[in-house]
């Protein structure tokens, strides 16, 4: 069974070149008692951008959907009229790593991703006007440039809708049982 299929994106491992299976062709050696595949990939602009392969001398380009960012805000009330905004960014991050192929005897570079969890936090002072968007901004900020809590996971069905609710609630039922730890003159 041929490892591409036509109009699979590939790289050309020498190279780094990316191009498109065009077509592939099946020699029988009935003397080596195998099945030699070529395929014939199209690198580029014009026919001279054509050009064929061996199974060996390819790698496949996997698609990678990036999602955006996921964005969660709750206000929560807090003793002496203070309230908590806490603003949870849900997020996935794809990088590569080398690693040694399914052989062992090459190195290839493989695309991992990662889900981010980050949750910023704002407090509202009783004695000035209350603002949601001011509130939301400020833990947005927070929650992108320092996180009261970040977590991360390989696993992409990781920090579900109800997982980020229950998280964002453990947070914010510490942070409002030490509220005095945060905000001084509570």
């Amino acid at each position: 069974m041929a490892k591409f299929k036509v109009n699979d994106n590939v790289v050309v491992k020498e190279t780094g070149e990316k191009g498109v299976v065009k077509c592939r062709e099946a020699v029988i050696d009935k003397d080596a008692k195998r099945t030699n595949v070529t395929y014939l990939v199209k690198l580029g602009e014009g026919f001279e951008n054509y050009k064929v392969f061996t199974r060996n001398e390819l790698t496949k380009v996997i698609p990678v959907e990036v999602p955006t960012a996921r964005y969660m805000t709750k206000v929560y009330e807090a003793p002496n009229g203070y309230k908590v905004t806490l603003v949870s960014i849900v997020d996935v991050d794809r990088h590569y790593e080398f690693d040694y192929s399914d052989d062992m005897d090459e190195v290839v570079e493989r695309e991992v991703k990662t889900k981010h969890f980050n949750l910023g936090v704002s407090f509202y002072n009783p004695s000035d006007e209350f603002d949601e968007n001011v509130g939301y901004k400020i833990a947005r900020h927070r929650a992108v440039n320092s996180p009261f809590c970040s977590l991360s996971a390989r696993f992409l069905g990781e920090f579900s809708e109800a997982t980020v609710e229950a998280l964002m609630d453990v947070k914010a039922k510490y942070i409002i049982e030490h509220i005095d730890r945060f905000v001084h003159n509570a």
